[in-house]
């Protein structure tokens, strides 16, 4: 029997775990390592990652008389990335949350209904909250009206550890070691996401007479908070300090880089994986 994974994300899906065990045949990748298929032959399993950051359709290039870098987000229309293939897949991985904070403008049944950080646009401001939570009304309604027979895991929103300032304006992570649980916990934007992703985990959940599909969810928050250390920081490019030592450098305390977090991530899913009924 095939087993079939997809990963729609705009964070990577580990593949440790599975390359432990055997290394996989790489089907496809594109040139930006963004939609990546790999193939464990032993097993008959394959792996796919598509990049969908919004999870709906949308474009930053120039479009809908807006200028390039931009998103046009349509909060009604799922991204056919991934929805296209749908039932090809026996188990699917959604993650998504981050890139709402960058400048939108939304669209609804293609007309434009507001934006975010969008007022210099002439735009009127309903703020990114609206636009993520519109998005996961959508994209759980179309998984319930499409019949898909597999198993979702939504996981949830993945906190960045800036200290110091934001990405933009000098915001580093610097701390070598984990928090205690005792010693962090949710708030602000990162605890308004994760409010926003129960309260639409949970209104799809009681739909669940109406939709043939498993949905569980990969909650992944918690032990991420801890983890301060464990981002590239200054690191996301190669030897930064090479040339100077003392030199200013933009930090990425968003992304993961050192062992600990995302094999957490994959622990969790695989525990999911193992108590399906």
């Amino acid at each position: 029997m095939s087993f079939n994974f997809l990963h729609v994300l705009s964070l990577s899906l580990s593949v440790c775990d599975e390359a432990q065990v055997e290394v996989p045949e790489n089907l496809y990748r594109d040139e930006q390592d963004q939609n990546i298929q790999w193939y464990f032959r032993s097993y008959n399993f394959t792996l796919t990652i598509v990049w969908s950051p919004f999870l709906v359709q949308g474009t930053e290039d120039e479009a809908e008389d807006f200028a390039k870098g931009i998103e046009k987000l349509h909060l009604d229309k799922v991204d056919r990335s991934w929805a296209s293939s749908l039932h090809k897949y026996d188990y699917i991985v959604l993650s998504s949350g981050q890139w709402f904070l960058k400048t939108s403008v939304y669209f609804k049944a293609n007309k434009l209904i507001g934006g975010h950080n969008s007022l210099s646009l002439n735009v009127s401001e309903v703020g990114f909250y609206y636009g993520y939570r519109s998005t996961l009304r959508t994209v759980f309604d179309y998984l319930i009206s499409s019949e898909y027979k597999g198993v979702v895991f939504f996981r949830t929103f993945t906190p960045d550890h800036f200290e110091n300032g934001r990405w933009d304006n000098g915001g580093n992570c610097t701390r070598t070691l984990p928090f205690d649980s005792t010693s962090v916990a949710l708030e602000g934007m990162t605890a308004e996401m994760y409010k926003i992703q129960l309260e639409e985990f949970g209104k799809t959940l009681l739909k669940r007479s109406e939709f043939s599909f498993q949905l569980k969810i990969a909650d992944t928050i918690h032990a991420s908070l801890l983890r301060p250390d464990a981002h590239p920081g200054p690191y996301r490019n190669f030897q930064p300090f090479a040339h100077d030592k003392h030199a200013k450098v933009q930090n990425d305390c968003l992304h993961w880089c050192l062992p600990g977090a995302i094999d957490t991530w994959s622990a969790m899913l695989l525990h999911l994986l193992r108590h399906l009924v």
